[in-house]
Formats: structure tokens, sequence, C-alpha cells
């Protein structure tokens, strides 16, 4: 048994260096600045028959035209977001064990994925080096994400977090949510309109307010509510004021939307760069327009039915 003993050790220490020496061959960099990559800017401009942008803002799979600074967005959204999505955000390193715990805790006693143990941190690092949801995976994140909060600070990370988090509707960030849902700005949404926000980033579109009843969400809403009241982050005069309160969502906008359409358009074209700045198509606009429409009112209609 002794003489086994140095030989288990030594196969141990083999394995835990060539493991080391794995990892930081696959590990990837991070940018100099946290921004979206500038190469994936759409540079040509996909038009209508009659002229008309196809998809103006959100063929991309980032968003470059819709962002906020930190300081613009309104302090109840910002407390909502972190209590929804990671409450511990302002004093974990990346990775917070507590909540990974819980999630597998949950996980076995209903026997499904209940919650997700992601970090905000690990969400931004996610959008930035997008792999495979596997163990692997998982063991490279665990790394990255550690550099990520050494190179960049919470206000860095949870500002590019809320510009580029995704919603429905091909719509990244709490600014174009908020114009996509109500057409306003940031800076006049009500206490519920915030929170509403807040709880659609965990399922932007099974959640979708267009195509959800809305008791479905007032539940969410009023929960999220209850949790930042009883961490001091509201009083109670406004946690009645959002529970009294209604949102009403504005009437959708029906710019054309052609983003299938634009994406088909690139793949045809390799890598969707022309020496033209703009490339009309044979699409026609108002048909399309009138197509979005009917289909628009037949999901509203099918949502009352819980299809």
């Amino acid at each position: 048994m002794k003489k086994c003993f140095p030989a288990v050790f030594l196969l141990t220490a083999i394995c835990v260096l060539l493991l080391a020496a794995v990892t930081k061959l696959r590990l990837r960099s991070l940018p100099d600045r946290l921004l979206p990559p500038q190469e994936e800017l759409e540079n040509v401009q996909f038009l209508s028959r009659g002229g008309e942008p196809l998809s103006r803002t959100y063929a991309n799979a980032w968003n470059y035209q819709q962002q906020v600074n930190l300081e613009e967005i309104p302090p109840l959204l910002l407390k909502a977001v972190i209590t929804a999505e990671d409450r511990r955000f302002f004093s974990h390193l990346g990775n917070d064990y507590k909540s990974i715990l819980g999630a597998m805790r949950d996980a076995v006693i209903h026997r499904r994925i209940v919650r997700g143990g992601s970090t905000i941190s690990e969400q931004v690092l996610r959008m930035l080096h997008p792999r495979p949801r596997t163990v692997w995976s998982r063991w490279l994140e665990f790394w990255e994400v550690r550099q990520l909060e050494e190179v960049f600070s919470k206000g860095e990370i949870l500002e590019f977090y809320l510009n580029q988090v995704p919603f429905a509707r091909n719509r990244r960030g709490v600014k174009a949510a908020a114009l996509d849902l109500f057409d306003r700005d940031l800076s006049t949404l009500s206490p519920r309109e915030s929170l509403l926000l807040a709880v659609l980033i965990r399922a932007p579109s099974r959640l979708d307010p267009r195509r959800t009843a809305a008791p479905a969400l007032a539940w969410r809403i009023e929960a999220l509510a209850e949790s930042l009241w009883s961490s001091g982050q509201i009083d109670e005069e406004q946690l009645n004021a959002i529970r009294s309160s209604e949102y009403e969502l504005s009437e959708p906008n029906l710019e054309v939307e052609a983003s299938h359409f634009v994406r088909y358009l690139k793949k045809r074209s390799k890598s969707g760069r022309t020496p033209f700045p703009y490339v009309r198509t044979s699409l026609d606009a108002g048909l399309q327009r009138a197509a979005q429409d009917l289909l628009g009112r037949r999901v509203v209609e099918l949502g009352k039915r819980d299809v």
C-alpha cells in the first residue's frame, strides 16, 4: 500500500498539471474595453422595394444604437434588476457559490432546473464568449469570469449588461425594451414598469407582455416588490404604490420588421458586405406590414386562449 502511494500521488500531480495547462490554453482573452464587437456592426442597409429600411435596429447580434450610461438608468430599475438576477452582485468575485448551491438543491428537490445560478458577471461573459452548455464550458467560465471582475469594475460590467441583455422581438438592453413596450424613455417609467422590465430578463420570450396574460406577470412583479421591501430598498409607501398601479403597453410600432429576411440575405451574400451602403430588395413594405399586423392580432387572440 505504501509503495502505491507515491505512484498515485505522481499520477494525480500529472493530471492536475495537465488540466491546468489545457485550461490555460483554452481560456479566451477579454476585450480592452467592455463594448460590443465593432466588426459585427452592419455596414449595409437593406431596403424594401419602395426604399424603406428593413429591420433598422434589430438585425445585429448586439445593441449598438440604444445604449445608455449607468447614471441614466433609474435607481429603482437598477435595484430591481440586481435583486431579480444577482442580489450579491456587489459582494461576490464573479461566482456566487450560494446561488449555485441553491440552484442545485432546487433541481434535486423538483427534479428539474427551477432557477439558474448564473451571476450578472457570468451572463456578461457568456455574451462575450458564447459556448455550448457543458461541464467543461462551466469550468472555463469559472476562471474567465474572475478575470472579468479583475479587469473591469462592477459599474462597467453592470452597464454593459443592462445595454445588451436580451428581450423579446430581438431587442437588447433596457432602453430598447422600454421603447418597444411603452414607447417612452427609461426616465419616464413608473415603478411598476421598471419592475416589469426586471422580471422579463429571466425569460424574455416566454414572459413577453404582448403575448402573456397580465396576471402571470403581476405576481412576479409583486414578488419582486416584496423582495425589495423586505431588503429595505423601498419603503412601505412605495410597495403599496407598486401593488396598486398598473402599466399600459404602447401600440406595437409597425416599422417594417423583416429580420429573418435580412438574415437570409446576409447568408446568401456570405458576409453581408457589399460595395454599396444600401441594397434595395423586392420586398413590399406595405404587404409586409399588413402581414405583421395580422399575425400580431392572431397571436394576441391565441394568447387569450392560453395557446
